[in-house]
This record gives structure tokens, C-alpha cells and sequence, in this order.
């Protein structure tokens, strides 16, 4: 992830003067008379921007989020086949997926 960082400067921007602090609040209100949202960049303060990457990722891990972290259909639908004796493990697809998710974590592929 690259991360812009514009406007910085060598003194910690959480000590400011009384000065700018009127400075900035006046950009604000101008900005508002004018109908205008203020901004990071209107006030002066430091901006960061992130790469399409980072707001890809940002957007993937909200879909995640809205997952639900179990699926109670198919745990439902095993645990009917384990209490009837249906159930049955396909040890050659087990060992498919372990070596996938082996290869997935970066861990050396086996054969």
C-alpha cells in the first residue's frame, strides 16, 4: 500500500498557534459561506491519500464483514447426515483442499 503524505511539515501539527488556529477556522467558515464542504485540504492540515489497491482492500474487507462466519444450513444439513449415518468423507477431496490451502499460506507443495 503507498501512502501519500502532502503538506507536512517539521513541527508536530498537533501544536499549532493560536494564530493559525484562527487562520484555519477563517478557510473554514469562507469555505462554508461559499457553499463549500470544508476539507483536510482547505484547512491546511497534512492529507493522505491511499492507492486503488488500499481502497479495494478496504472494500473487500467490508464485504467480509457482512458474511455470516458459519453457514447454519450446511452445518444443519451435516449434522442430519452424521445423526442417519449418511455422512460420508471423501478423503481424496480432504487432501485436495489441504494442499491447496497449503500452497494458498506459502508453505511448500508436497507430493
Amino acid at each position: 500500500m503507498t501512502m501519500n503524505v502532502k503538506g507536512t511539515s517539521q513541527h508536530n501539527p498537533a501544536i499549532i498557534s493560536e494564530q493559525q488556529r484562527s487562520q484555519i477556522q477563517a478557510r473554514q467558515n469562507q469555505g462554508q459561506q461559499q457553499g463549500q464542504t470544508p476539507s483536510v485540504a482547505a484547512t491546511g492540515a497534512d492529507t493522505v491519500s491511499f492507492t486503488d489497491t488500499a481502497t479495494r482492500l478496504k472494500a473487500l474487507e467490508q464485504q467480509l464483514a457482512n458474511q455470516p462466519v458459519v453457514d447454519k444450513n450446511r452445518v444443519d444439513a451435516i449434522k442430519r447426515d452424521i445423526a442417519s449415518g449418511t455422512f460420508r468423507v471423501d478423503a481424496n477431496r480432504v487432501a485436495e483442499k489441504m494442499l491447496n490451502l497449503e500452497g494458498m499460506i506459502g508453505g511448500p507443495a508436497k507430493e
